[in-house]
C-alpha cells in the first residue's frame, strides 16, 4: 500500500471513529499525520493551530476511545476547534493513577508535574518517594476508589488513567477534570507499547526528547531480538503464578507474549488470539506447561521468595518441572522498578529474558529484575 493510500485509510478510520463527518470548519482543514512505527493504539494529526491525538478503543477497533485537542498554552485559543478534550500544553499539574504513569513521566523528565498519585506504596522511584514524604506529592488513595475531595483540592489539569474494558471511572468521571486514557498495555508488541512515550511527549512538551529516547530503546530491543532469533533450542516458558483462584496468563497476542518469543522462548499459549491477560484454572495451566523448562513470575513482598515460600503459597506448584528442577526466575516488584520500566524499556526486560532462556548469549550480563530463586 502506498503512502497516499495509507493516508486516505487513516482519514477514513478517523471519520468512522467520530461517528461521521465533523463540523464544517474541521472538514475544511487539512491535517499532517505523524508516522508511528510500532504503536497502533493512537494517532497524531497536526493542524496549524493545534494537534489532534486520537486514542483507539482497543476492545472495538472500529471506534475511538478518546480524542484530545492540544493547543499550546502560550498561544490564543483558536476558533472552530474540533470536538474532543481540550488540553493546553504542556501540562503543568497532573495526577497519576498508577506507578506505570509515574515511570513514564520520570523517563521524560516531566515528573515535576506530579501533584498526586494513587497507591503510592507501589511507586518504586526513590526521588518520587522522597517528594511523597515531603508532601509535595499527595497520595489520594486506592485507584479504584480515590479520595475525590483531595483530587479536587489538588486541582490537577488532567488525571492519567488506565481504562479497563467494561469498567467505569465512577465519580472520577463527574468532577470535570480531563482524563488522559492510556491504553498502551493493550499494544501487541513491546515496542508498540514503548512508542507511547511519544503520546506523553506531546502532552508534556517533551517531543524531541521522547523521539530520541524511543529511538535508543528500539535500537537496543531490535539488536537483542536479532541475537536471540538464531537460537536452535527454544525453552518452554511458564509465565506468572496463581493469584487467588486464577492464574493470569498473558494472551498469545499480547505484547508480553511477543517479548517472550523475541527472547527465544517456546510460549505454550502462542495459539491464543487474545491480547490481554486471561484468567485460567490451575489444571489448565498444568496441562499445558507441566513440562516447562523455565518458570518466570513477579511478586511483591519485602523479602525475596524461596522455594519453600512458593510451596507454602500453593502446594500444587511442585508438580511443575521448573519447580523440581530449580529453574524458577522471579522478580520482586517491591525492590525493583519493573512496572515503571517495562512500558518504556522493554529492551531491559528482553535482556533479562534472553539471559534466563539463553545464558550462553549473555555471558557477562547481570540481570535487572529476574533472579534465580534461592532455596
Amino acid at each position: 500500500m502506498n503512502v497516499k493510500a495509507l493516508f486516505l485509510l487513516g482519514v477514513v478510520w478517523g471519520w468512522m471513529a467520530c461517528g461521521g463527518a465533523g463540523s464544517r470548519s474541521e472538514q475544511a482543514l487539512s491535517y499532517v499525520s505523524d508516522s508511528l512505527t510500532y504503536a497502533r493504539g493512537f494517532r497524531i494529526e497536526r493542524a496549524d493551530a493545534y494537534t489532534l491525538v486520537s486514542v483507539r478503543n482497543p476492545w472495538d477497533t472500529t471506534r475511538m476511545l478518546h480524542r484530545y485537542v492540544l493547543v499550546p498554552s502560550d498561544r490564543p485559543l483558536p476558533e472552530g476547534l474540533p470536538e474532543g478534550t481540550l488540553l493546553r500544553t504542556p501540562l503543568q499539574r497532573v495526577l497519576a493513577f498508577s506507578s506505570v504513569h509515574c515511570g513514564m513521566l520520570d523517563f521524560l523528565q516531566a515528573d515535576q508535574t506530579l501533584v498526586g498519585v494513587c497507591e503510592s506504596r507501589y511507586v518504586n522511584i526513590p526521588h518520587l518517594q522522597q517528594r511523597l514524604q515531603q508532601g509535595e506529592i499527595v497520595d489520594v488513595g486506592d485507584a479504584n476508589a480515590p479520595n475525590i475531595e483531595r483530587i479536587i483540592e489538588l486541582a490537577p489539569e488532567a488525571l492519567i488513567t488506565t481504562p479497563l474494558e467494561g469498567i467505569s471511572y465512577g465519580r472520577v468521571e463527574k468532577i470535570g477534570i480531563p482524563l488522559l486514557e492510556t491504553t498502551d498495555y493493550m499494544e501487541l508488541t513491546p515496542l508498540g507499547r514503548a512508542e507511547w512515550i511519544r503520546f506523553y511527549g506531546l502532552i508534556f512538551g517533551r517531543e524531541a526528547l521522547a523521539d530520541s529516547l524511543f529511538a535508543v530503546t528500539a535500537k537496543a530491543y531490535n539488536e537483542l531480538k536479532t541475537k536471540a532469533s538464531g537460537v536452535n533450542d527454544r525453552p518452554k516458558l511458564l509465565p506468572e503464578h496463581k493469584i487467588g483462584s486464577a492464574w493470569y496468563i498473558p494472551g498469545g497476542k499480547s505484547y508480553i507474549a511477543n517479548l517472550y518469543r523475541d527472547a527465544g522462548a517456546d510460549y505454550p499459549w502462542s495459539d491464543n488470539e487474545l491480547s490481554g491477560s486471561i484468567p485460567m484454572s490451575f489444571e489448565h495451566v498444568l496441562e499445558r506447561a507441566a513440562d516447562a523448562d523455565v518458570w518466570v513470575f513477579k511478586y511483591n513482598r519485602p523479602q525475596n521468595m524461596t522455594y519453600a515460600d512458593l510451596e507454602d503459597e500453593y502446594g500444587g506448584y511442585v508438580r511443575f518441572a521448573p519447580f523440581r528442577n530449580r529453574k524458577v526466575y522471579a522478580c520482586n516488584t517491591h525492590t525493583t522498578p519493573y512496572y515503571e520500566d517495562i512500558p518504556i524499556h522493554p529492551d531491559y526486560v528482553l535482556a533479562d529474558m534472553v539471559w534466563v532462556l539463553h545464558p550462553e548469549l549473555m555471558p557477562e550480563y547481570t540481570s535487572r529484575y529476574f533472579h534465580k530463586m534461592q532455596e
